[in-house]
């Protein structure tokens, strides 16, 4: 794809740009270039997949072409992960070939990025086991898992130079807080009047959820946690995502993002005032999906159930037939001691 690129000025001596890659067919990922001398920063780097290391290259050139910045790769000083999906990552292994930039990362992503293989394989074990609970089919388990592996298989892992630790880090005049929910290790970035949330808010997509079984730090309990604190944080004027147009009003996004997830939790309640499973479960809330797509529909439930089912609205009803070596599936209901009145609104900033 040809890149298009986009100048902003988040503030005095700063200049911001920002240009699409191709991370997989269909899925187009946002990469910022941050120039706030002597930094020059490079904010993720596409997934590396067919011909994303071409795009990232070619936005780069075209920056330093039509504008006249230092901005091609052997002069990059950093690469800040915003966090460890591909999407956003898988490109550092071709672009660390080309720089001596230090890669900035925050802690949670870090085995990820560097013991990516292993990592892998640590997840494939957990989705295998959250695939039987959920009551999918052995050929729907067997068809995702190896879905799963290749597309995640195409990724190498890459050294960290600089890991983000807790909540806040700072590189020069950039500034950045973790936010955990979509990803363990999601960082936004301030800059001026201008915030990078990543995958934390987008303009028209809701952020992929999955249940924290699969992963710590992620889940919708962290995902709604992170959206309150980034509510009450200073509004900016201007807020650029992973993917997608601007924003210029992120609470109001933010508000739509909660009333979303608000809708299906009452969903969910309702739909399991009989026994269901989670393959039941995101069939209500999805309908009929195919592919991948089935195994983000199982996520996206199992994430809204086990939200749920940590609050006493939900019931798991035979725990005692899913210990190991056991392959029923998980069959949740209503809670007849506690009824689901929506979510708490959010305090206002």
């Amino acid at each position: 794809m040809e890149p298009v690129i986009e100048r902003f000025d988040p503030a005095e001596g700063i200049r911001l740009y920002r240009f699409g890659v191709c991370a997989f067919p269909g899925l187009e990922s946002k990469v910022h270039l941050i120039l706030a001398p002597p930094l020059s920063v490079l904010v993720d780097t596409g997934s590396g997949f067919g011909e994303s290391d071409d795009d990232l290259e070619a936005g780069l050139e075209l920056i330093a072409s039509q504008f006249g910045e230092a901005s091609r790769p052997h002069q990059l000083t950093h690469i800040l992960v915003s966090h460890g999906h591909i999407d956003h990552f898988g490109g550092l292994s071709h672009l660390r070939e080309r720089c001596t930039a230090h890669v900035v990362l925050h802690e949670l992503d870090l085995p990820v990025v560097t013991r990516y293989a292993e990592r892998l394989e640590i997840t494939a074990g957990r989705l295998e086991s959250f695939l039987r609970r959920a009551g999918a089919s052995q050929a729907t388990r067997k068809g995702l898992l190896e879905m799963y592996r290749m597309t995640k298989g195409l990724v190498r892992g890459a050294a960290v130079d600089t890991v983000v630790e807790g909540g806040h880090g700072d590189l020069g005049r950039l500034h950045l807080t973790h936010y955990p929910g979509h990803c363990p290790g999601l960082m936004t970035v301030r800059v001026g009047d201008i915030l990078l949330t990543s995958d934390l808010v987008l303009p028209r997509t809701s952020p992929h959820q999955s249940p924290e079984e699969l992963a710590p730090y992620t889940g919708l309990d962290h995902y709604l946690a992170s959206l309150r604190r980034l509510r009450r944080e200073p509004a900016p004027r201007l807020a650029l995502g992973g993917h997608e147009e601007p924003m210029p009003e992120v609470r109001a996004r933010i508000s739509q993002i909660e009333q979303l997830h608000a809708q299906r939790l009452a969903q969910v309640v309702a739909f399991v005032e009989q026994e269901r499973t989670l393959n039941e479960i995101s069939f209500e809330l999805f309908g009929p999906v195919q592919g991948y797509h089935v195994l983000l529909a199982l996520e996206e439930a199992g994430a809204h159930t086990e939200f749920l089912l940590q609050r006493g609205y939900v019931d798991l009803v035979n725990a005692g037939a899913l210990g190991e070596g056991m392959s029923a599936a998980a069959r949740y209901r209503r809670s007849p001691t506690r009824r689901w009145s929506g979510l708490p609104p959010s305090p206002e900033p």
